[in-house]
């Protein structure tokens, strides 16, 4: 059994003001979350966008939307092959990978279609001041998941019929069964609709975020390379090591893996025959292959060595960690420091990451 998560990312956000989905939180596009927590979980990702707008993502499809939000729902639906297909809106970032599991498991297991929601913890009035009773009200999230087949019937019969609704429930509801199962959905799922949610999800965010240290050092020694970041710079002296004694990139490697894996370098790439006099940047490039629920926001490197000068290197030590972790070269900072008194017989690099988990 396939699955599609269809994420709706078409709205115009009025009452936000602008484009909210395309609002960037962290420097990362706010539908780029919801993708992320879908990733290794679905068959196939299909991002629903505005008309006009064009973008290139790896591994989603890209889908146009309507001028409603029914109209993208279904363009989503009818893009897809896959028996079953969750529905979540882009504005909602923080959607939890246990969350989609726990839909997965239970359309698996026989249901038709599965909604999350979470109660009304507060007092409810109506425009007049009437008290409405919580008990009787609920507050429905996304992703919601369905039998591909039946939402799209449900769908065509609301276009029939002329009847819409603001969620895809209520068109799986109105036009094909009442056995909507729900199930407790997550009070951190929250929805962008104002400005000021913007400040709630930042803060949520914030306990998403790791810092990594790492670091390296190695006695220099002639006849060797002198290779930092991938670069050979021209010197008497190179860092003597099991690999090349990129004393850059192994502190990168070393901070990201305390974070992800918990290891030490050491440990990832042991001094074994494979490794003898490897170049690290290739073994980076093999390190950001299994860096997946991950997004690195920023890598901050201090270099110390006498000499030779490094600082007409660092713009290509930059585009060659950039390129081989898949980031921008703007989330990168080297920064070579001489010592000043300090004897010309070894290398050292501190490294800095920080890193969100999403």
């Amino acid at each position: 059994m396939k699955f599609c998560a269809i994420i709706l990312a078409g709205g115009k956000g009025i009452r936000f003001g602008s484009f909210k989905q395309y609002e960037k939180i962290l420097n990362i596009p706010i539908y780029e979350f919801s993708i992320r927590a879908f990733e290794n979980l679905v068959d196939e990702i299909i991002l629903v966008v505005p008309k006009g707008f064009n973008l290139d993502l790896k591994d989603v499809k890209i889908v146009e939307g309507g001028n409603e939000r029914h109209f993208s729902s279904y363009n989503g639906i009818i893009n897809t092959s896959a028996d079953y297909v969750l529905i979540h809106d882009a504005v909602r970032p923080i959607v939890k990978r246990e969350l989609i599991l726990k839909i997965k498991e239970k359309l698996l297991n026989g249901s038709r279609a599965v909604v999350p929601y979470i109660k009304v913890r507060d007092t409810v009035r109506d425009n007049f001041s009437n008290e409405i009773d919580r008990e009787n009200l609920i507050l429905i999230q996304t992703p919601q998941g369905f039998k591909r087949e039946l939402i799209k019937i449900a769908y065509e019969r609301a276009f029939e019929s002329n009847i819409f609704g603001t969620d895809d429930a209520f068109y799986y509801k109105k036009f094909i069964s009442n056995d909507v199962e729900y199930i407790e959905g997550d009070l951190e799922n929250i929805k962008i609709t104002y400005r000021d949610d913007i400040k709630i999800l930042e803060k949520l965010l914030m306990n998403n975020l790791k810092v990594g240290l790492g670091y390296d050092i190695h006695p220099l020694v002639e006849n060797r390379k002198l290779i930092i970041g991938g670069v050979e710079i021209p010197s008497r002296f190179g860092a003597c090591g099991h690999s090349d004694g990129d004393v850059l990139i192994h502190a990168i490697i070393d901070a990201i893996s305390s974070i992800v894996l918990n290891k030490t370098i050491g440990e990832i790439f042991p001094e074994i025959e494979k490794y003898k006099d490897a170049y690290s940047l290739k073994l980076l490039e093999e390190f950001s292959k299994n860096l997946k629920g991950i997004k690195i926001l920023n890598i901050d490197a201090v270099i110390i060595l006498k000499e030779p000068k490094l600082v007409p290197y660092v713009d290509k030590m930059k585009e060659n960690i950039a390129n081989a972790l898949s980031i921008g070269n703007e989330l990168i900072s080297i920064k070579p420091k001489s010592g000043n008194n300090l004897k010309n017989d070894y290398i050292e690099c501190f490294v800095n990451v920080l890193i969100g988990l999403f």
